[in-house]
């Protein structure tokens, strides 16, 4: 009887000897970036997705009031990301708003044609139209932008307003007189109302350039710029993006939040004197260009108002210090923008 063979590691076989054990077959490690692939690939749609049609997805959507519904699977994203799918639902939500009080201003005034309505009517959120919560949830997202605001704008003017009455009146402007694109004073319909961006922009230059002017003298014209007249063109609880109050800020961003004030949006009670001060720091940051149409639409919002004394006081102790430098270089310019800056303190 033969011994049965041993084989002992690391000592080489010789060629007359068989291979008793087939070697294991050598492992390739995939690489994971093709296996993440393969599994994105393997997402299928439920039934529910694809029997649905768009139509009926959409109107989910507005329903359901809840902006991350497309973010359900990457199949409803997709169906519901396109550009009239977006500003259909800008309309469902503001749309209730603007039908309830399309061409009112809020504020008190004998030259404007102010609310006049029962008692209470502005913590009546049933009555004011529109769901805040969904409205400050669109603002937040990326694609509404100014372009977008307006264009829904004027959709919905075309679709809902053409016997209402409606007579502009630029609240930065002239304060006095309407706007008048028809070379007359009176009360115009939907045929003589122009598109939205002909008002925003006239109102957006005309509060800009205010801050442009040389002849104003230690910011008092600014001072008593808190104008309290509003357009009702969002719910009263709807909630201005952090972001547009903290910065920073470029042009797009500039007119959104402005479009937000004059459209009568106010800070959140969320909102504490932690947010505006992180916007007033980043609007005075660059010392040689402060910005100060934030501060001016930040002053509108009665946020200093709500600053502790101590805050208060810090801030304008960094602002007072900047002063001897401006004196130095005769910069008076820039003096009578940081005297503004040092009033809205006071």
């Amino acid at each position: 009887m033969e011994l049965t063979p041993i084989r002992v590691r690391g000592k080489r076989r010789t060629r007359e000897e068989e291979l008793l054990v087939t070697p294991a077959r050598k492992r390739f490690h995939k690489d994971p970036s093709r296996k993440k692939q393969a599994g994105v690939r393997r997402l299928k749609a439920s039934n529910v997705e694809r029997s649905m049609p768009l139509e009926v997805l959409e109107r989910i959507f507005w329903l359901s009031e809840n902006v991350n519904f497309p973010r359900a699977s990457p199949r409803l994203g997709r169906l519901l990301s396109g550009s009239s799918t977006l500003r259909e639902t800008f309309l469902s939500a503001f749309g209730p708003t603007w039908e309830v009080w399309f061409g009112c201003i809020h504020g008190q005034s004998n030259d404007f044609p102010v609310i006049h309505s029962y008692e209470g009517w502005e913590e009546d959120a049933e009555r004011f139209g529109g769901n805040p919560s969904f409205q400050s949830d669109l603002l937040a997202c990326s694609w509404t932008t100014i372009d977008m605001i307006l264009d829904c704008r004027d959709i919905w003017v075309r679709r809902h307003a053409r016997k209402l009455p409606f007579e502009y009146f630029s609240l930065w402007g002239n304060p006095i007189s309407p706007i008048s694109y028809t070379g007359s004073g009176a009360t115009v319909g939907i045929s003589d109302i122009k598109e939205a961006r002909c008002y925003f922009y006239y109102d957006y230059h005309a509060f800009r350039n205010v801050e442009q002017q040389s002849s104003y003298s230690e910011g008092v014209e600014y001072r008593m710029e808190r104008n309290p007249r509003t357009w009702i063109e969002v719910h009263r609880s709807t909630e201005i993006p952090d972001d547009l109050i903290t910065g920073p800020w470029d042009e797009c961003s500039l007119q959104k939040l402005f479009w937000l004030v004059q459209a009568g949006a106010r800070l959140s009670s969320g909102q504490a004197w932690e947010v505006t001060r992180e916007g007033f720091r980043n609007a005075i940051s660059d010392r040689h260009a402060p910005n100060l149409t934030v501060m001016r639409l930040l002053h509108i919002l009665g946020a200093f108002q709500n600053w502790p004394r101590h805050v208060k006081e810090e801030e304008f102790h960094k602002v007072d210090s900047v002063m001897p430098i401006l004196n130095r270089d005769n910069d008076t310019a820039l003096h009578a923008k940081y005297t503004y800056v040092e009033s809205l303190l006071i």
